[in-house]
């Protein structure tokens, strides 16, 4: 398994320095780019210690992606150009949060705005794989967003779309804040393409004695055969003393 960390492709240097094994950067981020900027991210993570094979939020608030102002033609582009562009920094996954994007309107049809999600994810799955990339769907607490927050619903998502990049992202702070258990991940199968951990009760870093449950999670995961990335996602802190800390209890559990 490998251990990163959501940080800018500038704390390369810093990271490493750490143990990490790689970055998680920013989709919405690399996709807001001018030419110039991405070419100059691109040469950044190139010559780094440890690269960018991962990114979160993957569509900015502005994108809708529910509700009875989607532009479809907007969303084709907006996709074509970040998953284009992961795939010419050679990030192999972009994590589907994005709560406000997918947040439901009020008022308007649910079962509709689950079916516009299956649309998302069939032109997703599409896209990605065209340029090297698979996308991880990540179920969010009810707190961030209206629609996917449990592990057994993100199934369900990227079972409907039924297309081999797109896939299930599990992270333990949501897991946990939506009342799950390392079950639910068990539940799942070999889906998963990625994976956020945080300590569960606050989404900051975790520590050795802590009190959490992290081998549970790590047991699940190896039950159905996933040994790919997992990345802190959370608030880590004084990192130079968080870090270590956090690497220490991934590689324990």
């Amino acid at each position: 398994m490998r251990f990163g960390v959501c940080a800018p492709i500038s704390d390369a240097a810093f990271i490493a320095s750490m143990g990490f094994d790689y970055l998680e950067v920013n989709v919405a981020s690399i996709a807001a780019m001018t030419d110039e900027e991405f070419e100059a991210f691109c040469a950044e993570n190139e010559k780094a210690s440890i690269h960018a094979e991962a990114a979160n939020i993957l569509f900015p608030g502005t994108v809708r992606l529910t509700g009875p102002e989607v532009d479809w033609d907007g969303v084709e582009a907006y996709i074509e150009r970040a998953l284009s562009r992961l795939g010419r920094a050679g990030i192999k996954v972009a994590v589907f949060g994005s709560s406000g994007s997918r947040k439901v309107p009020e008022g308007f049809d649910m079962q509709e705005a689950w079916q516009q999600l299956v649309k998302v994810g069939r032109m997703l799955g599409g896209t990605a794989a065209k340029y090297g990339v698979t996308i991880a769907l990540e179920p969010l607490r009810k707190a961030e967003t209206n629609i996917i927050n449990r592990q057994d619903e993100g199934l369900k998502l990227v079972e409907e779309v039924g297309h081999p990049h797109f896939r299930l992202l599990t992270d333990l702070y949501h897991l946990v804040q939506e009342g799950g258990t390392a079950e639910d991940v068990k539940a799942c199968g070999n889906v998963f393409a990625h994976v956020h951990i945080a300590k569960p009760d606050d989404r900051k870093a975790m520590y050795p004695g802590d009190g959490m449950d992290y081998a549970s999670f790590f047991a699940a995961l190896r039950a159905v055969g996933y040994d790919a990335r997992i990345s802190f996602e959370g608030d880590g802190g004084d990192r130079e003393k968080t870090l270590p800390l956090i690497l220490e209890v991934m590689k324990q559990a």
